[in-house]
């Protein structure tokens, strides 16, 4: 989507996004959850602010990915072409690119050589598993295609790398899945059970 200042959105599944239909004042504020990719359009004068919770990114023209679903257990800010500050109580970390902010809690972590293509992969039409636990795969999934997931059994420790189109079906997904000795049943209801030893 294009906002009223002429920045670029992409929302990724299950994501949202709040602005007002003029931008007006000092700031051009917005609220998302879920994940979303900007493309800001440059205005030195009036910063553009992202808020999660009590996360905000501030930038005056740059483009980065912003991952905030509930469900993961930091919020993480990649940041491909430009400069962004992110704050988070009292702390303030700037952003170079290729860099990648995590915010959990207050405290944030800074890493230096962040997989930029895995951050964006969605916008780009697939579905990364770079380096993901079986429980973040499960978690990109029930929110692509809308399921409950249900472990059945203890958790295995695998560790996944690549990624698929975005345009699979689910049963072509959980086939490929199953190479890697995992078994899954569907049931009614969006139900996906995850069967570990």
């Amino acid at each position: 989507m294009v906002l009223p200042d002429g920045s670029l959105v992409w929302l990724n599944a299950a994501s949202s996004l709040r602005f007002p239909t003029v931008f007006s004042g000092e700031q051009r504020l917005v609220e998302v959850s879920g994940e979303v990719y900007f493309e800001v359009a440059r205005d030195a004068k009036r910063p553009f602010i992202v808020t999660v919770n009590n996360t905000q990114v501030e930038v005056t023209g740059t483009s980065f990915n912003i991952n905030a679903y509930e469900d993961e257990t930091a919020i993480t800010t990649t940041l491909l072409t430009g400069g962004v500050n992110v704050r988070s109580g009292g702390a303030v970390k700037v952003l170079r690119p290729g860099q990648q902010a995590s915010v959990a809690g207050n405290n944030i972590s800074l890493k230096n050589d962040a997989d930029m293509d895995a951050a964006v992969a969605w916008k780009n039409g697939m579905i990364s598993f770079q380096g993901a636990t079986l429980p973040e795969v499960m978690r990109k999934l029930a929110r692509w295609y809308d399921l409950k997931v249900i472990y059945e059994g203890k958790i295995p420790e695998t560790i996944f790398d690549g990624e698929l189109p975005n345009t699979l079906q689910l049963s072509q997904v959980t086939k490929i899945l199953t190479k890697v000795e995992i078994k899954f049943r569907i049931e009614e209801g969006n139900k996906l059970i995850v069967l570990a030893d």
